[in-house]
């Protein structure tokens, strides 16, 4: 029996989730009046993701981090970067700033610098980046 997540959600932590989960693909709710014969057609053991998602951008992003992200983590400092762990474990600015005992002020200046640093661009994108690379920053 094969399994397919049927999902209003695009962001790539929840299709994070749905890999780790071990299921064979995730669909997109707009897609998968058109999408789900081929993803059924998917050979076993190649995880699906919707076209609206973005098959290609998501493996590249999620398996092998680019060489301009390894590039940015370089210019992160000591404290960016325990906010940026603190971040991967999906917490909000209040938690990070009590948990590294900082005021939230602090913690939001780090975050704007850290979106500077790793070009996330959008108001979730640093949150994804953290997610997407969570192993690779808890290990830096």
């Amino acid at each position: 029996m094969r399994v397919f997540v049927l999902s209003m959600h695009t962001e790539l932590s929840f299709v994070e989730k749905a890999r780790k989960f071990q299921v064979d693909g995730y669909l997109a709710k707009d897609d998968a009046e058109f999408e789900l014969v081929h993803a059924i057609r998917t050979p076993v053991g190649d995880f699906y993701t919707s076209e609206s998602i973005g098959q290609q951008n998501f493996y590249m992003a999620l398996d092998m981090p680019s060489q301009e992200f390894l590039s940015s983590l370089t210019k992160v400092s000591a404290a960016e970067m325990k906010v940026l762990v603190e971040l991967s474990k999906s917490k909000t600015s209040r938690e990070i700033a009590e948990a590294l005992h900082l005021s939230p002020r602090t913690v939001e200046a780090h975050r704007f610098k850290l979106a500077e640093k790793l070009d996330a661009k959008g108001p979730n994108k640093l949150l994804e980046l953290a997610i997407q690379y969570r192993d690779l920053i808890q290990r830096a």
